[in-house]
């Protein structure tokens, strides 16, 4: 009989996969994209990982890893789906001071609805367990609307809030992994995200003048093209096993590349005709080209080098320490801002503790909090840029139960994973005394993030 199952497992992990899969492809030809990593940086990927403020690279053993870990893949047991949602709901504001009434810097709620997939590979009547007991595989989706992409306006000099600008654009984020584990205690992965395309528009002006009736009449014919990139991650891990357990210390180091959209771009040639309508004498002008460029979305590259300490069977504390390069930030006409943008670093703190309550149907409650404090990339600013970005306070709390299925659907646990996380934006005021245009403000407010997700396994 368990040689039946097991294939069984395989084939319904499979069609779901493949569903799954022709989903995002059908999506991903009609959503125009936002830097994809985005949503994750800022609000982490699954409640689980939020709920501790993002900080999960040495622990990263469910779908989550594909994002924060890949290398944490092959450490999670069994076959895991996972579907939730993602509310986002900022409460900003970017005021002139002293106030006009008028608020610059509200942004839209939005919605985001989340998948994922991992598995360890146990298919021992198919494959090999000698390789499948060291081999991981997972994928992290979100799919919806999204508030921030990282960009400037046409007028840069117009004031607006860096990372929680009033513009919406769809978004998918997606990040598929594999893991390799080379020791019982040490392991390398791999995952890459699905970069947003590059589109380039060329566009052709025919304009022809006639003299002296002063008649003009323009045709313009239009040519895209667009490629999609793939942006790598890569992970260590390691695992040193103490007081009897394999996690009970565990390490981290991970490299995220650099992930940029850049939308609009291409070239317009402009060819002009002056027709004298008396003498039938025709003059084309020399032909004028000018390239335009829009970066509408980036994520820095970074580098997380992270610890997890489980003391006891049902309690871990985590610190991730990430770099971030946002000196590589380049605005719209792909020239560094000036001033330009500083690396930042931060630690992100988490904390998880599982206990048996054996309630109704509910037989674990899992208590999870983390905080981070983040500084700015943006310095203050001068010249003909107004960008601000406040630095920030992130406190996150959220709950978890394991059941059993009351409905017996599923003869495995389940999993219910929420979460709440905060940001708390710093006030800043902006004077910068080299805009004739714009008076001193002030800008700041909150970001609620909350999520849900129900996790079930074959």
């Amino acid at each position: 009989m368990t040689g039946i199952l097991q294939p069984m497992k395989f084939l319904r992990a499979l069609i779901l996969l493949i569903c799954v899969t022709a989903v995002v492809t059908g999506l991903s030809t009609s959503l125009a994209f936002a830097g994809p990593n985005q949503l994750f940086e800022e609000y982490g990927v699954s409640p689980r990982d939020a709920a501790m403020a993002n900080s999960f690279s040495a622990i990263a053993d469910d779908y989550s890893a594909a994002f924060y870990n890949p290398a944490g893949l092959v450490w999670g047991q069994g076959h895991h789906f996972h579907f939730g949602y993602r509310g986002i709901i900022p409460n900003t504001f970017m005021k002139f001071n002293p106030s006009n009434g008028r608020n610059l810097g509200e942004a839209p709620s939005t919605d985001v609805f989340l998948f994922g997939f991992s598995t360890d590979m146990d298919f021992r009547e198919m494959i090999n367990p000698r390789i499948t007991d060291r081999l991981g595989l997972g994928l992290a989706l979100a799919v919806g609307k999204y508030l921030k992409s990282f960009t400037l306006y046409a007028d840069p000099n117009t004031p607006y809030m860096f990372r929680y600008a009033e513009r919406p654009v769809s978004l998918l984020s997606l990040y598929t992994g594999f893991a390799l584990k080379l020791y019982d205690w040490f392991s390398v992965g791999g995952s890459i995200c699905a970069a947003p395309s590059e589109t380039y528009t060329d566009v052709i002006a025919h304009t022809e003048i006639r003299i002296p009736s002063m008649q003009n009449e323009t045709h313009q014919g239009m040519g895209s093209r667009a490629w999609s990139k793939i942006e790598p991650v890569i992970g260590l891990m390691f695992r040193v096993p103490l007081q009897g357990r394999e996690d009970y210390l565990g390490f981290a180091l991970v490299w995220r590349d650099e992930v940029f959209t850049v939308d609009g771009s291409g070239e317009i040639t402009t060819v002009t005709r002056i027709v004298f309508e008396e003498t039938g004498e025709t003059y084309d002008l020399p032909m004028s080209s000018m390239e335009l460029h829009q970066l509408t979305g980036f994520s820095p590259m970074s580098v997380t080098g992270a610890v997890s300490w489980r003391p006891t069977e049902n309690l871990r504390f985590n610190l991730d320490g990430v770099w971030r390069q946002w000196s590589a930030w380049l605005d719209g006409d792909e020239r560094h801002p000036q001033p330009e943008f500083s690396d930042t670093f931060h630690l992100r703190l988490g904390y998880e503790q599982q206990t048996a309550i054996n309630w109704a149907w509910v037989h674990d409650l899992i208590v999870r909090a983390g905080y981070y404090y983040e500084p700015s990339p943006v310095p203050d600013m001068n010249g003909m840029m107004n960008i601000i970005d406040p630095d920030k306070h992130v406190g996150s709390v959220g709950l978890g139960f394991v059941f059993n299925d009351p409905l017996g659907v599923f003869n495995t646990p389940v999993a219910f994973d929420t979460s709440y996380q905060l940001h708390w934006l710093i006030t800043k005021h902006l004077n910068n005394d080299d805009d004739p245009i714009y008076p001193e403000l002030d800008a700041g407010g909150q970001i609620h993030n909350f999520a849900a997700a129900l996790a079930f396994q074959f």
